[in-house]
């Protein structure tokens, strides 16, 4: 008790922070204007920093002290999972991650055993982990950050009462066990966020044997209807033999005419392409880039975490100088329908009436998505 009774501890939740002086019922509070930090998203890492250094400039060298950091309810998601079954296990840890609405490689997971069973906490460990950095960078030592629901099972998501704030104090234990910043008991959701400069990827185990002779298939099917319709224009000769017999007259004729090698028209081999990416893009292996063409910190960012949540993988975000008005979406052809349908609804929420065009001279991605304006 006496290691944690007088500790400072600070309350972060979506909106802000209170900060919890050793002395009873002295706190301070700080807001998080919505311009720069909305839901778990900070959309201007400037701003946010200095909005949070600012405020703590107003304590002296002897009251920065080491903190205990709460994240409050609606900042931790968790679930009770058994322990029983290993499988069973595994499978439900599966798929309570990705029922989280946050981009994976940016959830952070803590397991606490409780008897036969165990209870599983996520959160958004780019959110608290931006605040800890800052206090630190302030003077102030952050050991701690845990979930205030380690202390009760209500919803809290404004403010502390003396009653709480005493049992967070008191229970060291419970400090040390939910504390997202220790290895034990910690897992990952991915192991790191994607490395844009990775040039050799590994294959993706997502790609089917079926997705594979799907696409032999429908190949195969486009390129024997082909080959029938040109030979039965007499585009280009039977390689089986049959058909007429022609004269020693027409033969000359025949042979006297230039030879040439039978090409496919551009709207044969757009079919043909179409029909083979359409077959095994998927929302893990389509590659897509956000470029932020509008000049809103953030704006790249928040697409890329919707998108992320519908399970699209291959996201590469970054930076355009040429400033859009308007949000543009390219797709190649292969993009099947359903899909731009679900990454239009997706982009429509956040930027109005985005125009959609088709673009066969993209490289290294299938859709690139720039942010305007409005």
């Amino acid at each position: 008790m006496g290691l944690f009774s007088k500790k400072i501890v600070v309350f972060l939740t979506q909106n802000g922070l209170v900060f919890y002086k050793t002395k009873r019922k002295e706190f301070l509070k700080l807001t998080f204007p919505s311009e720069i930090s909305s839901y778990q998203e900070i959309l201007n890492e400037k701003k946010f920093e200095s909005l949070i250094a600012g405020f703590l400039a107003q304590f002296t060298e002897k009251e920065k002290k080491d903190v205990i950091m709460i994240l409050s309810s609606n900042l931790v998601y968790s679930k009770v999972i058994s322990k029983i079954k290993t499988r069973e296990k595994e499978k439900s840890e599966e798929e309570f991650i990705k029922s989280l609405p946050l981009a994976k490689f940016r959830v952070v997971i803590k397991t606490i055993p409780m008897g036969k069973d165990e209870i599983i906490f996520a959160t958004n460990r780019s959110f608290y982990e931006s605040v800890v950095g800052i206090f630190s960078q302030n003077g102030f030592g952050v050991p701690i950050v845990a979930s205030v629901t380690l202390f009760t099972n209500s919803s809290v998501n404004n403010e502390l009462s003396q009653a709480l704030l005493n049992e967070i104090r008191k229970e060291s234990k419970a400090l040390e066990v939910g504390n997202f910043l220790s290895l034990e008991n910690e897992m990952e959701a991915v192991e790191d966020a994607p490395d844009e400069d990775e040039e050799d990827e590994e294959l993706k185990p997502h790609q089917s044997i079926k997705q594979y002779l799907m696409l032999i298939i429908s190949v195969a099917i486009l390129i024997g209807a082909l080959s029938y319709t040109l030979i039965s224009l007499g585009i280009i000769n039977n390689p089986f033999g049959g058909g007429k017999n022609t004269s020693a007259t027409d033969s000359a004729s025949l042979t006297a005419m230039p030879t040439a090698t039978p090409t496919l028209s551009p709207d044969i081999e757009n079919a043909l392409n179409s029909a083979s990416s359409s077959v095994s893009l998927t929302r893990e292996t389509v590659k897509i880039q956000i470029l932020n063409g509008s000049g809103i910190e953030g704006q790249a960012g928040t697409i890329e975490s919707v998108l992320a949540d519908l399970g699209y993988l291959e996201i590469e975000t970054g930076n355009t100088d040429a400033i859009k008005e308007i949000t543009v979406i390219q797709y190649k052809n292969g993009v099947s329908d359903e899909m731009q349908s679900e990454i239009n609804g997706a982009v429509n929420e956040i930027s109005s009436k985005p125009d959609v065009l088709k673009n066969q001279t993209i490289e290294n991605f299938d859709i690139i998505i720039t942010t305007g304006r409005e």
